[in-house]
């Protein structure tokens, strides 16, 4: 299931007023901690930046690499029971590149029934604020499960996207 932050923003704000304290010489620090802000979309589903910080603002243990796999009771992934459960491609990635929050949803439909908690971060990817030399490139942030055509490297040099949003799925293991 998704989980809702806003029960928790008593927690956000506290950590962010200690930080301030710590910080309060430090000009680039100040500046980072207020411009870092999560815009829900829904309860579970956040607009965040690049450096999203939800276990550090939040005190939430996460884990971010093996959610989607069936785990025996000793913890140990069984690989078997994630096939069986998950079909043939047992390799389910928590990250990558959408058009909107609703095809993570469709891609992986658990995430909205399973008994665990989990956060998805959305971090938008626009082409009018990127470099014409360099800049973001559809590589390096995981499969692209959008409905738009990629055909450059770089999302600059795409004649039809505009906009794009690198997705994050956490599972939310304690602090809850």
């Amino acid at each position: 299931m998704l989980l809702d932050l806003s029960k928790y923003k008593d927690r956000y704000e506290k950590v962010k007023k200690e930080d301030l304290e710590r910080f309060k010489d430090n000009i680039e620090m100040i500046r980072y901690i207020n411009e870092h802000k999560f815009y829900e979309e829904k309860p579970g589903i956040y607009y965040s930046g690049l450096n999203d910080m939800f276990s550090y603002y939040y005190k939430f243990e996460i884990n971010e690499f093996d959610s989607f796999y069936v785990r025996d009771n000793d913890k140990k992934i069984n690989w078997e029971k994630t096939y069986n459960k998950y079909g043939e491609d047992t390799y389910l990635s928590n990250y990558g590149v959408c058009d909107n929050y609703k095809q993570i949803l469709e891609q992986y439909p658990f995430i909205e029934t399973d008994d665990r908690k989990f956060i998805i971060a959305l971090i938008p990817i626009s082409k009018k604020h990127q470099s014409e030399h360099g800049g973001w490139r559809w590589h390096k942030w995981g499969k692209y499960i959008g409905t738009q055509t990629p055909i450059c490297e770089y999302i600059y040099d795409e004649p039809e996207i505009d906009l794009v949003y690198v997705y994050h799925i956490y599972e939310v293991i304690s602090g809850f």
